[in-house]
Protein backbone atom coordinates (compact mmCIF):
# COMPACT_ATOMS: atom_id res chain seq x y z
CA UNK A 1 0.00 0.00 0.00
CA UNK A 2 1.31 3.38 -0.73
CA UNK A 3 -0.32 6.35 1.34
CA UNK A 4 -0.05 10.02 0.12
CA UNK A 5 -1.11 13.50 1.35
CA UNK A 6 -3.34 16.18 0.12
CA UNK A 7 -3.15 19.33 1.28
CA UNK A 8 -4.60 22.76 -0.09
CA UNK A 9 -5.21 26.27 1.18
CA UNK A 10 -2.57 26.69 3.61
CA UNK A 11 -2.11 30.49 3.16
CA UNK A 12 0.72 31.48 5.49
CA UNK A 13 -0.32 28.89 8.57
CA UNK A 14 3.21 26.99 8.02
CA UNK A 15 3.10 26.17 12.02
CA UNK A 16 -0.47 24.11 11.38
CA UNK A 17 1.07 22.50 8.12
CA UNK A 18 4.18 21.48 10.24
CA UNK A 19 1.78 19.58 12.47
CA UNK A 20 -0.02 17.73 9.61
CA UNK A 21 2.97 16.51 8.19
CA UNK A 22 4.60 15.47 11.59
CA UNK A 23 1.02 13.75 12.43
CA UNK A 24 0.91 11.99 9.01
CA UNK A 25 4.21 10.48 9.54
CA UNK A 26 6.10 8.82 6.27
CA UNK A 27 4.13 9.26 2.98
CA UNK A 28 5.04 8.03 -0.50
CA UNK A 29 4.27 11.69 -1.88
CA UNK A 30 2.35 15.10 -1.53
CA UNK A 31 -0.37 16.55 -3.71
CA UNK A 32 -0.43 20.46 -3.27
CA UNK A 33 -3.42 21.86 -4.92
CA UNK A 34 -2.50 25.55 -4.40
CA UNK A 35 -2.49 28.70 -2.16
CA UNK A 36 0.16 28.58 -0.45
CA UNK A 37 2.96 27.21 -2.51
CA UNK A 38 6.20 28.70 -1.02
CA UNK A 39 5.20 27.52 2.32
CA UNK A 40 4.61 24.23 1.68
CA UNK A 41 8.22 24.41 -0.34
CA UNK A 42 9.73 25.81 2.45
CA UNK A 43 8.43 23.37 5.44
CA UNK A 44 9.08 20.36 3.31
CA UNK A 45 12.57 21.89 3.00
CA UNK A 46 13.31 21.58 6.71
CA UNK A 47 12.81 17.85 6.64
CA UNK A 48 15.73 15.87 6.54
CA UNK A 49 14.16 13.55 4.02
CA UNK A 50 11.07 15.12 2.34
CA UNK A 51 8.65 12.98 0.53
CA UNK A 52 8.29 13.87 -3.21
CA UNK A 53 6.24 16.61 -4.27
CA UNK A 54 3.70 16.88 -6.62
CA UNK A 55 2.56 20.81 -6.45
CA UNK A 56 0.22 23.50 -8.64
CA UNK A 57 -0.18 26.95 -8.15
CA UNK A 58 -3.68 28.54 -6.74
CA UNK A 59 -4.78 32.04 -7.38
CA UNK A 60 -2.82 33.28 -4.74
CA UNK A 61 0.53 31.89 -5.95
CA UNK A 62 0.82 34.56 -8.20
CA UNK A 63 4.49 35.30 -9.83
CA UNK A 64 5.82 31.61 -8.32
CA UNK A 65 6.81 29.52 -11.20
CA UNK A 66 4.81 26.01 -11.14
CA UNK A 67 1.74 24.54 -13.11
CA UNK A 68 -1.59 25.25 -13.03
CA UNK A 69 -2.66 22.06 -13.91
CA UNK A 70 -0.56 18.86 -13.63
CA UNK A 71 -1.78 15.62 -14.86
CA UNK A 72 -0.17 12.41 -12.90
CA UNK A 73 0.01 8.50 -13.32
CA UNK A 74 -0.48 6.49 -10.09
CA UNK A 75 -0.83 2.85 -11.56
CA UNK A 76 -3.90 2.51 -13.50
CA UNK A 77 -5.17 5.70 -12.30
CA UNK A 78 -4.75 8.82 -14.20
CA UNK A 79 -4.70 11.90 -11.46
CA UNK A 80 -5.35 15.58 -12.32
CA UNK A 81 -4.69 18.11 -10.00
CA UNK A 82 -5.41 21.68 -10.01
CA UNK A 83 -6.82 24.70 -7.29
CA UNK A 84 -9.85 24.91 -8.68
CA UNK A 85 -10.39 28.41 -9.64
CA UNK A 86 -9.78 28.35 -13.77
CA UNK A 87 -12.24 25.41 -13.89
CA UNK A 88 -14.69 27.15 -11.51
CA UNK A 89 -15.10 25.47 -8.63
CA UNK A 90 -16.87 27.60 -6.48
CA UNK A 91 -19.57 27.28 -9.13
CA UNK A 92 -20.15 23.47 -9.09
CA UNK A 93 -18.58 20.79 -11.12
CA UNK A 94 -19.07 21.58 -14.35
CA UNK A 95 -15.91 22.70 -15.05
CA UNK A 96 -14.41 20.14 -13.32
CA UNK A 97 -15.98 17.21 -15.15
CA UNK A 98 -15.27 19.09 -18.41
CA UNK A 99 -11.39 18.98 -17.59
CA UNK A 100 -11.25 15.30 -16.41
CA UNK A 101 -12.94 14.29 -19.31
CA UNK A 102 -10.49 16.33 -21.66
CA UNK A 103 -7.52 14.91 -19.68
CA UNK A 104 -8.73 11.50 -19.36
CA UNK A 105 -8.54 11.21 -15.96
CA UNK A 106 -10.37 9.18 -13.19
CA UNK A 107 -9.11 11.17 -9.95
CA UNK A 108 -9.25 15.20 -9.54
CA UNK A 109 -8.32 16.91 -6.81
CA UNK A 110 -8.44 20.43 -6.13
CA UNK A 111 -8.66 23.19 -3.66
CA UNK A 112 -9.81 26.90 -3.73
CA UNK A 113 -13.41 26.53 -2.14
CA UNK A 114 -12.10 25.70 1.29
CA UNK A 115 -14.71 22.94 1.89
CA UNK A 116 -14.10 19.49 2.07
CA UNK A 117 -15.57 17.13 -0.74
CA UNK A 118 -15.46 13.78 -1.90
CA UNK A 119 -18.01 12.19 -4.82
CA UNK A 120 -17.69 9.11 -6.91
CA UNK A 121 -19.35 9.24 -10.11
CA UNK A 122 -20.37 6.06 -11.81
CA UNK A 123 -20.62 5.23 -15.17
CA UNK A 124 -24.23 6.20 -15.16
CA UNK A 125 -22.97 9.34 -13.87
CA UNK A 126 -19.95 9.60 -17.08
CA UNK A 127 -17.46 7.97 -13.96
CA UNK A 128 -15.89 6.47 -12.77
CA UNK A 129 -14.16 9.37 -11.66
CA UNK A 130 -13.55 10.52 -8.27
CA UNK A 131 -13.35 14.29 -7.04
CA UNK A 132 -11.63 15.10 -3.98
CA UNK A 133 -11.50 18.37 -1.96
CA UNK A 134 -9.24 17.96 1.04
CA UNK A 135 -10.37 21.58 2.62
CA UNK A 136 -8.26 24.16 3.88
CA UNK A 137 -4.86 23.86 5.91
CA UNK A 138 -5.01 27.80 6.27
CA UNK A 139 -8.52 28.65 6.52
CA UNK A 140 -11.03 26.19 6.46
CA UNK A 141 -14.55 27.22 5.79
CA UNK A 142 -16.44 24.16 7.46
CA UNK A 143 -14.67 22.72 9.61
CA UNK A 144 -11.16 22.73 11.69
CA UNK A 145 -8.28 22.61 9.21
CA UNK A 146 -8.39 19.53 7.22
CA UNK A 147 -6.31 17.37 4.54
CA UNK A 148 -6.66 14.62 2.80
CA UNK A 149 -5.18 11.15 2.42
CA UNK A 150 -5.14 8.58 -0.67
CA UNK A 151 -4.14 5.00 -0.05
CA UNK A 152 -3.46 3.19 -2.85
CA UNK A 153 -3.96 -0.72 -2.31
CA UNK A 154 -1.87 -3.38 -4.38
CA UNK A 155 -4.08 -4.22 -6.71
CA UNK A 156 -4.57 0.14 -7.42
CA UNK A 157 -8.04 0.25 -5.52
CA UNK A 158 -8.44 3.55 -3.77
CA UNK A 159 -9.25 4.62 -1.00
CA UNK A 160 -9.77 8.50 0.44
CA UNK A 161 -10.20 9.94 3.61
CA UNK A 162 -9.95 13.24 5.64
CA UNK A 163 -8.07 14.33 8.49
CA UNK A 164 -8.37 17.56 10.59
CA UNK A 165 -5.56 19.41 12.74
CA UNK A 166 -6.79 20.66 15.95
CA UNK A 167 -4.96 22.95 18.24
CA UNK A 168 -4.27 20.27 20.81
CA UNK A 169 -2.72 18.20 18.00
CA UNK A 170 1.65 18.05 18.50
Amino acid sequence: MREFLIISDVHGDRDRLRRILAACGRVHAVFFLGDGLADVREVLAEQDAPPPLYAVRGNCDIGLLGEDELPVSLGSHRILMLHGHTAGAKLGEGGLLALARHNGADIVLYGHTHLRYERYLDKSEGGPLWLFNPGSVGRPFDSPPSFGRLTVGDRDELLFSFGQITESTP
